[in-house]
């Protein structure tokens, strides 16, 4: 499944996906089973379109396995929304939207 969370800035988005991560952890999920990515680190700038976008995630899952996906700041990923609709269809995935008021 994956969650989309929405809100303005400073909202606390990122705390929260934070929150999730610890919480996933401590329900006995595998740090190799959660992909956390924030998108305004300099370690992911070259993520900066769908498909790079759906290359890097593929070269980090396997199709076998259950994988949360935590995309922090992902707007700045151009057409962010192709890459998630092809793991959509290709990995079988849910999306979930929340909102934040």
């Amino acid at each position: 499944m994956i969650k989309v969370l929405t809100g303005i800035r400073r909202s606390g988005k990122s705390a929260i996906l934070l929150m999730l991560k610890e919480e996933l952890r401590q329900r006995g999920i595998s740090d190799e089973n959660i992909l956390y990515i924030n998108f305004e680190s300099m370690e992911y700038t070259e993520i900066d379109n769908a498909k790079s976008l759906y290359a890097f995630v593929k070269s980090k899952i396997s199709k076998n396995l259950k994988y949360y996906f935590l995309f922090d700041e992902i707007q700045e990923v151009k057409n962010w929304e192709k890459a998630i609709n092809s793991f959509m269809v290709d990995y079988k995935c849910r999306v979930s939207q929340g909102t934040v008021p």
